[in-house]
């Protein structure tokens, strides 16, 4: 039985819920059917994909490497970031420079566009080999990277560092999502900062054109690796009730659902501390005062509380409420 908001926020049954993400690999057109291997006297070999040599060494196989279990702890500040005087943003390639996974190469060419201000081009990605080449036709830099038999780590093979085009301000590899990832610190920082002046600061750091909705994306993004949608925080709600429970025991919360379809979903919180009851019968006026106030978010809503007034003239909270709508009936239920 599964249970979610009545405004489209799932909720999993009071057993146990389990946050759970599901993130898609990127695709790329493929082209170049050849892999371009640079020998020590400067020379190339154009090995074919059904060369037996090169299927002894880099294999291709169904069972692809999960990029998903490096994703969360990619450290580039790593073997080949400190070997090389590289950083997560400021990527040195180089002859035989390893990767753990295709991600780290993906992001780390990427980087490298940003940092130089040239767009890259990945002409190829599949399983075993990345190839990646400046968008400017008459530049030179390239680079080929191929996978290493049995393990997930990709290597460089061939590398051209030289780039031989202009520096251009528009460069196409600078994605929200890199954005997000760079500065979520200053954004968790201050999430209610003037994105007018963050743009400010994000161009002069990067040196590069960022348009407006790509600073809103990437603030949205880093939001949700800060603090989660807010859908899924419903898949605490009956975690949340069982902790204050049993930190406050004697305490009341109720969780109403409403059955109508096939999918229970989330119609109503109730919550009443022990601590609050007690105190209110100890020492506040035989006084309580009721209202509600709308909630802003995705899923709406109405916040219901009642408070007392306690020996210093404050307002002492003693329950409250979240229901759909402020009515007769959801009174009548508070």
């Amino acid at each position: 039985m599964k249970i979610r908001h009545s405004n489209g926020a799932k909720l999993p049954p009071p057993e146990y819920a389990e946050r759970h993400e599901d993130s898609s690999e990127e695709n790329e057109n493929a082209v170049d059917d050849n892999i371009s291997l640079g020998n020590e006297d400067g020379s190339d070999d154009i090995i074919d994909d059904d060369n037996d040599e090169y299927n002894d060494f880099f294999i291709e196989t169904d069972d692809e490497c999960d990029d998903n279990l490096f994703t969360a702890n990619v450290d580039f500040d790593s073997e080949w970031c400190r070997e090389n005087n590289g950083s997560k943003y400021d990527p040195n390639f180089e002859l035989g420079m390893m990767f753990s996974n295709k991600k780290e190469l993906r992001d780390a060419i990427h980087s490298h566009a940003i940092k130089n201000r040239r767009s890259i081009n990945i002409t190829k990605n599949d399983k075993i080999r990345v190839y990646a080449k400046c968008a400017a036709e008459e530049c030179e830099w390239k680079l080929h990277a191929l996978k290493i038999s049995e393990e997930c780590t990709f290597q460089i093979r061939k590398y051209v560092a030289k780039h031989t085009c202009v520096l251009n301000l528009y460069v196409k590899n600078l994605k929200s999502t890199w954005l997000s990832t760079k500065y979520m610190s200053k954004i968790r920082s201050d999430p209610k900062r003037n994105m007018k002046g963050f743009r400010t600061d994000v161009m002069e750091d990067i040196r590069c054109i960022v348009s407006k909705s790509q600073i809103y994306r990437a603030k949205a993004k880093a939001t949700h690796l800060v603090e989660g949608q807010a859908c899924e925080q419903y898949a605490l709600i009956w975690d949340f009730a069982n902790e204050v429970k049993r930190s406050n025991p004697g305490s009341t919360v109720v969780i109403g659902t409403n059955n109508e379809t096939d999918e229970n979903r989330f119609d109503m919180l109730y919550m009443c501390l022990y601590a609050s009851k007690v105190g209110f019968l100890s020492g506040c006026r035989r006084f309580i005062g009721v209202d509600g106030c709308h909630l802003k978010g995705p899923h709406g809503g109405v916040l219901l509380s009642a408070v007392g007034i306690d020996p210093n003239n404050s307002n002492f909270p003693i329950a409250l409420a979240v229901v759909n709508n402020e009515s007769c009936e959801t009174w009548a239920g508070f």
